[in-house]
């Protein structure tokens, strides 16, 4: 069973947060998204800065991301890459918004924040 994620908008700083875990050992920011890893620099967790331009495409407003009812955060590895798929549910729509985005692959990652690969 996936565990569910901890959803937040502040509509203020117009940021985005939904985070699948108690605990972030490191994060990085890569233009306006700031990706959260654990211990086993997995993605759980990402925040989205300027979240409206984010989903610009889905005519998004400030209030609409105010009323999120819940947010789905998965993530698919392959060995160069990994899709980032964020799905959020309105509470007054019946269809839920789905975008992805592509990061680099683990080894990359490991050295945007200064590990050794």
């Amino acid at each position: 069973m996936e565990k569910k994620a901890y959803v937040n908008y502040d509509g203020e700083d117009d940021i985005l947060s939904i985070v699948k875990s108690d605990f972030i050992n490191h994060s990085v920011r890569i233009a306006d998204v700031i990706l959260d890893f654990d211990n086993d620099m997995r993605i759980v967790g990402v925040e989205l800065i300027n979240a409206t331009e984010f989903f610009e495409a889905f005519e998004l407003s400030k209030d609409d991301l105010k009323n999120i009812d819940k947010a789905k955060l998965s993530v698919h590895y392959s060995e160069d890459w990994a899709i980032v798929k964020i799905t959020i549910f309105l509470k007054d729509r019946i269809t839920p918004i789905v975008k992805d985005f592509t990061i680099p692959s683990l080894e990359e990652q490991k050295q945007l924040i200064g590990l050794e690969a």
